[in-house]
């Protein structure tokens, strides 16, 4: 599947059926189609991986899996397991976690980007 196509784009809620249902409850095939594990390779660019502990609908092992594939390429990546409710763009935590997560994530950014 070509990235950027609109299948790939499919928000999570849609892939377990428009419920919100955990992904053990996903059929292995559809999980299949969104993974981004056939896509990693030495070529990958660097990832900094944010997960919160709390999130229900994606098991921690989703996002560890990823990062030990990335590491296993030889990828510069980063997981961090945050204290916080939510997932994605709702994910809130507390002042001092954001700020210990925000400092991890910025070093990550400064040193593979420049970003100042």
């Amino acid at each position: 599947m070509p990235l950027g196509s609109a299948r790939e784009l499919r928000p999570r809620r849609a892939l377990a059926g428009g419920s919100g249902a955990p992904l053990a409850e996903v059929p292995k095939e559809t999980l299949a189609e969104f993974s981004l594990l056939p896509h990693v390779s030495e070529k990958s660019a660097p990832f900094f991986i944010t997960h919160s502990k709390s999130d229900h609908l994606i098991p921690p092992d989703s996002p560890r899996s990823l990062y030990e594939a990335l590491k296993k390429a030889g990828v510069d990546a980063e997981l961090d397991f945050v204290d916080g409710t939510g997932a994605g763009h709702a994910l809130v935590m507390s002042a001092a976690e954001a700020t210990r997560h925000d400092s991890r994530m910025w070093a990550f950014v400064k040193k593979h980007f420049g970003v100042e």
